[in-house]
């Protein structure tokens, strides 16, 4: 692991799948524990460099690393007994902190991400198919802020498709500079349609991860595991495990909800109360990467999903507390961040629902919280 091996992963000119073997594999796998702690730095940055550089083809490689990160991932020992002199001749995995795992695994799930498709159309050709109720006419003139011509990339109105064909042509503009200062003569953006692994049909490589997180047993060790943290005062959302779960809904579809939705339940109703905020954090990370993870789902997958979302969330919203709402607020934000508000009009329909009523939810604390949470969130509207 020396300044040379560090600079030919680099290359890309040399054999990237044999140095992800070599040096992820026979020096971070195979060495002794001891050998491999003053390195722990240098393995790390390796292996977060390698997640650019990799070539999807070396599925050997991306396999033992699935097999090996995941098995740290059910180690629920602490981290202090994972580095004692008496496990000293255990494999590096079996101390390998669960957040690099995390870290790991969403690397994975990415260079296992099916390819995204690419359209290109005129803003004429697009606009003939915005459902408006009168024509569209270009501004040629360059100045920035609401327009008559950028208001279609708004909720304001939106009408949603109700057939898949019309959802998956639909010209969705996740970044909101978009049309902010004037529109371009042709735009690039990804359809709305991605293609996901099925049982039947993934690759061996990518059933290892199958394999585990639709084991149910795993599904709650790793919720477990996750609910307090490893180093003391850091109680803060996790983005890095959000990352995962929203990779893991995009490449796997509705496959896992099941099971996360019971875990789920359990998280929010959980009554020890020192568990009680860290599972309620735990639950927020995992709704986020369902929301987000589901951006290129069918009309039909989610509307199932959101038949299950639905209820659970509206229990959620009904039982803030002080310590939870900062996490469910995040949980909403992480999910639509820089995405086309009309792409997630399922969450904020929800959101809206949660303040448009004339009804008094609960106590003055759940109906400010309401209110708070909503005004947070920024949303691409029409001023």
């Amino acid at each position: 692991m020396n300044n040379s091996l560090t600079t030919m992963l680099m290359d890309q000119r040399d054999d990237i799948e044999f140095t992800w073997h070599l040096i992820l594999f026979s020096e971070l796998v195979c060495a002794r524990g001891d050998t491999l702690l003053i390195y722990k730095q240098m393995i790390m940055s390796v292996f977060l460099r390698c997640i650019h550089v990799v070539h999807k083809d070396a599925y050997e490689a991306i396999a033992m690393a699935a097999k090996n990160l995941l098995k740290s991932l059910s180690d629920l020992y602490p981290i202090d007994y994972r580095l004692s002199v008496e496990n000293i001749e255990e494999p590096f995995i079996d101390f390998l902190p669960i957040r690099y795992a995390v870290i790991g695994v969403t690397a994975l799930c990415r260079l296992q991400k099916p390819p995204r498709i690419y359209m290109e159309k005129s803003i004429d050709e697009i606009l003939r198919h915005v459902r408006q109720h009168s024509p569209i006419i270009i501004d040629e003139k360059c100045y920035p802020g609401d327009r008559e011509d950028n208001l279609w990339v708004t909720i304001n109105n939106y009408k949603p498709p109700d057939i898949q064909i019309e959802w998956e042509q639909t010209c969705f503009l996740d970044k909101p500079f978009h049309g902010y200062y004037k529109w371009p003569n042709v735009i690039k953006y990804c359809m709305n349609k991605r293609v996901r692994y099925t049982r039947d049909t993934m690759p061996e490589q990518v059933a290892i991860l199958y394999d585990r997180f639709i084991d149910k047993n795993f599904v709650i060790q790793l919720a477990q595991s996750s609910i307090f943290e490893e180093d003391e005062g850091d109680i803060d959302f996790s983005k890095n495990r959000f990352q995962m779960y929203k990779s893991l809904f995009r490449n796997f579809g509705l496959v896992f909800v099941e099971n996360f939705m019971e875990q789920l339940y359990a998280l929010i109703r959980e009554t020890t109360s020192e568990k009680q905020n860290g599972s309620h954090r735990v639950a927020a990370e995992i709704t986020a990467g369902m929301i987000r993870g589901s951006k290129y789902w069918t009309l039909e997958m989610l509307d199932e999903l959101w038949k299950q979302l639905k209820p659970f969330l509206t229990e959620v919203c009904n039982n803030f507390s002080p310590g939870n709402r900062y996490y469910w607020g995040l949980c909403f934000k992480h999910g639509m961040e820089n995405q086309d508000p009309r792409r997630m009009h399922r969450l904020i329909d929800f959101i809206c629902s949660l303040v448009i009523t004339n009804q008094t939810m609960g106590t003055t604390f759940n109906e400010t919280s309401r209110w708070s949470i909503a005004e947070k969130q920024e949303l691409k509207a029409a001023d």
